[in-house]
């Protein structure tokens, strides 16, 4: 990962799943999110956001791709 793909965006909270947000079950729910940054690649269309870097409401963080995530 490069690091100036690497931008900070506005907070938001999403909704997170395990696969993709049109193909996931209720079973696939992983949590609420908040959303601190994103990843983008540069050589995809430019205002598409790749993945998003989140902290879950326990506390965890991790980076979820972005057709994992459901706005709120």
């Amino acid at each position: 990962m490069i690091k100036e793909n690497i931008i900070t965006i506005p907070n938001f909270m999403v909704k997170v799943y395990n696969k993709r947000v049109k193909l996931a079950l209720p079973i696939d729910f992983r949590g609420r999110a908040l959303v601190v940054g994103a990843y983008f690649n540069p050589h995809w269309q430019m205002a598409t956001h790749s993945a998003y870097h989140v902290i879950f409401e326990d506390g965890t963080r991790d980076t979820v791709k972005a057709n994992h995530c459901k706005g709120e």
